[in-house]
């Protein structure tokens, strides 16, 4: 199977844009997707934590649509770490480990009575779903509160045995309700194989490697565990905030060689994450739309390597890295003129053309800033220069143009699109241009 991972604690679209990309899933060949909600449901174990953008209703509307188009659904909540959305509420703040806003004190008394909670609320929510994710990765800060030492210093796996533990008793739970767990398996990369023998024997193992084209040798490792393991490439995963796109290319490649792996055999089952931000405290990235390429090859690697765009694609992650002084107006142009007959193709292509202006932008206010900054240090020794004292206010006013121009135009693009969370992602954009300016 190939599935989709959805990570919506960053930016979505409203019902009619998620409707529209459920459809392009669906028509690309995708057999599944899995919805990381985090805070976009109103959680009943979680309250006052709800950050709208469907109601009950519209995701109802949503999972109905999945299953018409043949699109299996399953949920991915996370269990121990990367829960910043919840241990930052005072409310929760007795149940971090050690202190740390990101990681779940596995230990403590309240810890497993909530999830299994939550827990019950997401599967009642996907009756019908035959997977429930748990993520359960990045558990950096294991075993560091004093009651978690104390128990890792009594069990046979030390650290990694507080985390199974915890993570065994809520794969069971998700057994007994009828469901295959499934986890991140970055957590086993470094173990000894015998460690797995604390899960349920369903319980799936999900191998995620986000860098290069494979072979891996955790995939091999994982392998050896005998459980049920998928892998998992990245269609989008952490980039230089500052931009609105990250290099394409490296993106291709990694789900590219994943698609090879699943084609030579030595793989059974992929998702392909699309992640919304690092974590919940971390700058959000940009629309869908603007990563369409690792979405197509994703799907089919064979209609990526014909598809009309991705000479383009090539064109747009050079000027996206090119030196300063090297013009991109003229593809810029190409970019913002550009005509095709899928609704989604141009919408990528205008994304891009966005994000080609932001990197003008970003780079016309250093070269302004670090310009005439040089001047003001010479006036500290020398004097000021009359000329270059009007020269600056011109140059920052232009500059000053040219970022409400953009805001103006990006704010209208994701508008028309519904996107959630515009006004964060255009602060995160223009602030610091602002600030420098």
């Amino acid at each position: 199977m190939n599935w989709i991972h959805l990570d919506l604690k960053g930016m979505m679209p409203g019902l009619d844009g998620m409707l529209r990309w459920v459809d392009w899933l669906a028509d690309a060949g995708f057999d599944g997707v899995i919805f990381e909600y985090e805070d976009r449901l109103p959680w009943r174990a979680l309250p006052g934590l709800h950050r709208s953008v469907l109601d009950r209703d519209a995701w109802q509307t949503l999972w109905s649509h999945c299953r018409g188009r043949g699109l299996l659904v399953a949920p991915l909540m996370q269990t121990q770490g990367h829960l910043e959305w919840v241990l930052r509420d005072d409310r929760f703040s007795c149940l971090r480990e050690n202190g740390h806003w990101n990681e779940l004190c596995p230990s403590h008394s309240e810890t497993a009575p909530l999830l299994e909670a939550w827990l019950d609320e997401l599967i009642d929510c996907h009756a019908d779903s035959e997977f429930i994710h748990l993520g359960a990765d990045e558990t950096w800060n294991l075993a560091t509160c004093p009651t978690c030492r104390a128990r890792a210093e009594r069990l046979p796996g030390g650290r990694l045995g507080v985390f199974l533990e915890h993570v065994g008793r809520l794969c069971r739970h998700v057994v007994a309700r009828g469901k295959r767990p499934m986890i991140w398996a970055d957590m086993f990369w470094r173990t000894d194989t015998w460690i797995c023998d604390a899960l349920p024997d369903e319980t799936i193992l999900v191998d995620w490697q986000y860098g290069g084209a494979g072979p891996w040798p955790s995939l091999q490792r994982m392998r050896t565990l005998n459980r049920p393991v998928w892998g998992a490439s990245a269609i989008r995963s952490g980039f230089d905030a500052k931009y609105l796109l990250a290099p394409l290319g490296m993106r291709l490649e990694n789900v590219c060689g994943w698609n090879r792996l699943r084609a030579n055999g030595e793989i059974n089952h992929l998702l392909h994450t699309v992640w919304g931000r690092g974590d919940s405290l971390r700058p959000i990235y940009g629309p869908w739309e603007g990563w369409l390429p690792a979405f197509i090859a994703a799907a089919d690697p064979d209609v990526w390597a014909r598809h009309p765009l991705r000479s383009l694609c090539e064109e747009v992650d050079q000027a996206m890295i090119a030196p300063e002084w090297v013009d991109s107006l003229p593809l810029i142009n190409r970019l913002e003129n550009f005509a095709d007959g899928d609704p989604i193709v141009c919408d990528c292509v205008s994304w891009w053309a966005l994000a080609l202006r932001h990197r003008r932008l970003l780079q016309d206010a250093i070269d302004t800033v670090l310009g005439h900054t040089a001047h003001d240090a010479v006036a500290t020794y020398k004097g000021v220069d009359p000329e270059k004292a009007a020269a600056r206010v011109k140059a920052v006013t232009r500059c000053q143009t040219d970022a409400a121009a953009w805001r103006a135009d990006a704010e209208a693009w994701l508008t028309q699109r519904n996107y959630s969370d515009r006004e964060e992602f255009l602060a995160t954009k223009l602030d610091g241009i602002a600030h420098c300016l």
